[in-house]
């Protein structure tokens, strides 16, 4: 994915540390699934999920069902898949869904998401009031990143119960991500636009690959697949800093 840093399953720079993703499709992109922000989405979400669970860490994942489809298909990669009855395999993701429907139930066997739980790589949990479970997650992570849309009230909610961890956003994705990185959530004050960063930094444009044929172009690799790169480097600098303390 990055061309010059290899994700390593064994390394363990995250290790104990749990990454909240409020990721769910921008309304206005809902119906259209080759959208811009909606693809931006999915790559948002597979990069992060790939970056933290490769380095030891857990993601809970309030969002869409698509993306969390994403998040957990990505997160098998790094698990070994093992049934709960022979052995309580560590869980690497929980998908909490975001929208009002959360508290609808399902028909016995009819959700996708118990074959990953059964499979030790992900919990699955129906809540009715998922801002307010949000509450109860931020106490214990270490940051939080918004792809697409979100409720302004989590951001709020995040930093009220976060014990000073940061929230980042991914602009590209479109909905309240892009009305953050642009100045229009007042809430916002001092999220960070992750991909919009890497944008702006000159050391990107050293990051580039060749795309073999079409003359040898150079393409330049999008700020989305780097973000999860920074996201890593910033939560592992800030473990650092704690454990000299």
């Amino acid at each position: 994915m990055l061309s010059d840093h290899q994700w390593n399953p064994d390394s363990r720079s995250l290790q104990g540390l749990e990454v909240v993703v409020f990721a769910r499709t921008p309304r206005e992109a809902e119906h259209s699934a080759l959208s811009s922000e909606v693809l931006e989405a999915e790559e948002a979400v597979a990069d992060i999920v790939r970056a933290v669970v490769a380095h030891g860490g857990v993601v809970t994942l309030f969002g869409d069902e698509s993306l969390a489809m994403v998040a957990l298909t990505v997160a098998g990669e790094y698990t070994t898949p093992q049934l709960q009855e022979e052995r309580e395999a560590p869980r690497v993701l929980t998908f909490i869904p975001s929208r009002e429907e959360a508290g609808v139930s399902r028909e016995e066997g009819g959700d996708p998401f118990d074959v990953f739980g059964r499979f030790g790589i992900g919990s699955f949990e129906r809540v009715g009031n998922p801002v307010r479970l949000l509450a109860d997650r931020a106490g214990t992570a270490a940051a939080m990143v918004i792809v697409g849309d979100a409720p302004e009230r989590a951001i709020a909610t995040f930093r009220e119960h976060a014990k000073g961890a940061p929230v980042f956003a991914i602009a590209a994705s479109g909905g309240l991500a892009r009305a953050v990185a642009d100045g229009y959530v007042k809430e916002a004050d001092g999220v960070r636009a992750l991909d919009r960063e890497i944008e702006d930094d000159p050391r990107y444009a050293l990051k580039r690959d060749v795309v073999e044929g079409d003359e040898n172009r150079e393409r330049v690799l999008p700020p989305v697949a780097l973000a999860a790169q920074r996201l890593v480097e910033e939560l592992r600098d800030t473990k650092g800093r704690s454990n000299e303390r």
